[in-house]
């Protein structure tokens, strides 16, 4: 059905990337309270929300969470998720019945906001993993180390950043140490 909802859409890849990613997310991040909801919409997801033990303050910090992972790595991987975020809800919304207001989880007004306070968030951490790239491909090693080590200190871990990461010290310890290594920096080619 989803994929059906949004096949004719002009942003389709971005609209099924940010569900994916968003979902995908609330996984990696051990948001517990998702595990019996089958990552889906229903009618009765009030219901089900209303038998955890997990407050409306709880689930608003986990959806917003899970936008700001969802939003980075979706852009890290190609697509522009949360630029498409509200659309894609509203549609989903729409489509499947679900009230605006559900007792219990932020409601469709607050899932838009949320979706706006991580825009941004998203953005600069996406930017600073290809700020940290082009400056790696470029040789400004100690430069690209600080990029990619600002993202794992927000919390954001991927086998990218952390290979990105140790390739950026290795290229960057020869020259920081020449006699260490036993080169000279002269001899070293990037």
């Amino acid at each position: 059905k989803l994929l059906d909802l949004f096949c004719e859409e002009e942003h389709f890849e971005a609209s099924i990337a940010y569900v994916l990613a968003h979902e995908v997310a609330h996984f990696f991040l051990e948001h517990n309270w998702m595990k019996n909801s089958g990552l889906g919409y229903s009618n009765e997801i009030g219901e089900f929300l209303d038998e955890k033990a997990y407050d409306k303050e709880q689930r608003k910090l986990a959806e917003s969470q899970a936008d700001l992972f969802g939003g980075f790595y979706g852009q890290v991987a190609g697509y522009n998720t949360l630029a498409h975020a509200e659309k894609t809800l509203a549609k989903i919304y729409e489509k499947y019945g679900i009230p605006k207001v559900i007792k219990g989880y932020p409601s469709l007004e607050e899932r838009y906001q949320i979706i706006q306070s991580n825009k941004e968030k998203a953005e600069n951490l996406r930017y600073l993993f290809d700020l940290g790239n082009v400056l790696l491909m470029s040789g400004h090693y100690a430069q690209a180390k600080d990029c990619f080590e600002i993202i794992l200190k927000n919390k954001f871990t991927s086998r990218e950043i952390y290979n990105n990461l140790g390739v950026s010290y290795l290229s960057y310890a020869p020259r920081k140490f020449p006699t260490l290594f036993g080169v000279h920096c002269n001899t070293i080619h990037s």
